[in-house]
């Protein structure tokens, strides 16, 4: 068994540092400036570099999520001061804010009715859609009289086509139906 001698685990060491800061040196400038930005609070510059940092390497996710995550987090400071400047009374500033937080997240619903409600701007009425009754596709019209009919071993083809005259149905048979002599009694009975 071979024994590991500390000078070759510092040594590993720093190889594994120098592979790692090398690693890290592969982001473009834009992306390291837009880093700084963020980091300083200045979010629309951290935007703007993190914008340019996708134009210049569209396939690099990272870029993509930095960008994702400043505007996030802008667009939550960007409300998080309008709500101050609304509760001190200041409220076109207050407005400005809110637009400017949804510039950044249009899809943030909670920001949008707050805006909405300092803005004065009311909801939209729900309208109830109207109840419609469907009505049967075909009205049949038959006789109000009663029917009155009795076969006895009739063939079942030759029955429904007597019912089918007096009630205005067509019926179409297949090639899988079976005549067979049936006896019926239908008498006193409506359609």
């Amino acid at each position: 068994m071979t024994k590991i001698r500390p000078g070759k685990i510092s040594w590993l060491f720093l190889g594994f540092l120098i592979i790692n800061i090398l690693g890290c040196s592969t982001f473009t400038q834009s992306y390291k400036l837009g880093y700084q930005a963020e980091i300083n609070k200045n979010y629309d510059e951290a935007i703007k570099y993190y914008e340019q940092a996708m134009l210049e390497n569209p396939k690099e996710s990272v870029y993509r999520l930095a960008l994702f995550r400043t505007k996030a987090v802008a667009a939550l400071d960007a409300a998080e001061r309008a709500r101050r400047l609304a509760a001190g009374g200041m409220k076109d500033e207050a407005l400005n804010q809110y637009k400017k937080a949804l510039f950044y997240d249009p899809t943030n619903r909670m920001i949008l009715a707050e805006y909405k409600e300092l803005a004065g701007i009311k909801p939209a009425v729900e309208v109830k859609p109207k109840e419609v009754v469907i009505e049967a596709p075909v009205k049949l019209k038959y006789p109000p009289e009663l029917l009155k009919l009795k076969f006895t071993d009739a063939s079942l083809r030759a029955i429904f086509q007597a019912l089918g005259k007096f009630s205005g149905i067509n019926f179409l048979f297949d090639e899988q139906f079976r005549d067979l002599p049936v006896s019926i009694d239908l008498t006193d009975l409506t359609v």
